[in-house]
């Protein structure tokens, strides 16, 4: 069910991969890819609106968005990082750009692990506020298991009685989707400031090397 709910994105991605290239013939590359991160921005504000009640008819035109925004960026990147240099340079630029993909792929990951996890644990952490039946230390032990994904939770929500296992559920459930809206929320600005970035940094004309 995962995978087809990311159809949207998967398939805007394909389809965009054989337009992209046509349009930067036609209009270079610094406002296409200034575009992207736009509807990148406008997708991902989209998915930061998403509750816990929300339905499939809320998400799927963000991740639509965000599909088409990362389509154009990366035929957009790698376009122009490969037209702006002469041929003989061209697998030292491919080398660079593929090392500097994985990098920056797995600092974004980091990066929006640290505030989605912040985010959990200020939101479960209100939520156990709730429960007067339970000493700090095993709010504080609770809380620290389900960030851990650790097998004490379990072990801890046993024995609990069903009123206080449903609030500490709810708690969860409210925590994953507040902590998912506030990643795409910090994702909307870093497309905005990178869309400014590349109207600034990326000149108007053809790249020299440009085909």
């Amino acid at each position: 069910q995962s995978g087809i709910a990311m159809l949207p994105a998967s398939l805007a991605i394909f389809a965009i991969s054989f337009i992209a290239p046509h349009v930067m013939r036609r209009l270079g590359y610094r406002y296409p890819t200034a575009l992207s991160f736009l509807v990148c921005a406008v997708g991902f504000f989209i998915l930061s609106s998403v509750t816990v009640t929300s339905t499939y008819s809320s998400i799927w035109p963000g991740l639509l968005c965000v599909g088409i925004g990362i389509g154009m960026l990366y035929a957009s990147f790698s376009g122009l990082v490969m037209s702006t240099l002469p041929p003989e340079s061209a697998g030292e630029a491919a080398g660079i750009f593929n090392t500097n993909n994985y990098i920056f792929a797995t600092l974004s990951v980091a990066i929006t692990m640290i505030f989605f996890l912040n985010a959990s644990h200020h939101t479960i952490t209100a939520a156990l506020q709730h429960l007067t039946g339970l000493s700090e230390t095993t709010k504080i032990a609770l809380v620290k298991a389900m960030i851990d994904h650790s097998s004490t939770f379990t072990t801890l929500i046993q024995t609990f009685n069903p009123m206080d296992q449903a609030v500490v559920t709810n708690a969860i459930k409210v925590a994953a989707v507040r902590s998912f809206s506030v990643v795409m929320f910090v994702d909307v600005i870093i497309a905005i400031i990178a869309m400014i970035c590349c109207l600034v940094l990326i000149k108007p004309s053809h790249p020299k090397y440009h085909e």
